[in-house]
């Protein structure tokens, strides 16, 4: 099995922050889920504190484990704006969506 990570920023519709949240959080992140080779998926914000100005507030990461990345790429385009993986329109267009794959070991402070 190889290990990617899906890199999905994203921002909501002005004035409904709410509703986007609530649909990431409650249906979105377990739709994706159901994919294969998607095995975690965890939520951010941007902090308050930045070393230079991004037009995105969300990240969302993706842990995926698969033998064929193509494969789960293909279903997940299938399967997008779908009954199984809807959309909201709280999403503001623009997504920026990119899978990653490790080019090193993990390095942590000793």
């Amino acid at each position: 099995m190889s290990r990617h990570i899906f890199a999905v920023l994203t921002n909501p519709v002005d004035g409904r922050e709410e509703e986007f949240n609530a649909w990431y959080d409650d249906r979105h992140l377990h739709d994706m889920l159901k994919l294969p080779g998607l095995v975690s998926a965890q939520r951010f914000r941007l902090s308050s504190e930045q070393i230079a100005a991004t037009p995105y507030r969300y990240l969302v990461l993706y842990d995926i484990e698969t033998n064929d990345l193509a494969e789960t790429i293909r279903e997940l385009k299938a399967k997008d704006g779908t009954d199984e993986i809807p959309t909201t329109m709280a999403l503001a267009s623009g997504v920026l969506a990119s899978f990653f794959e490790p080019i090193g070991p993990l390095v942590a402070r000793p």
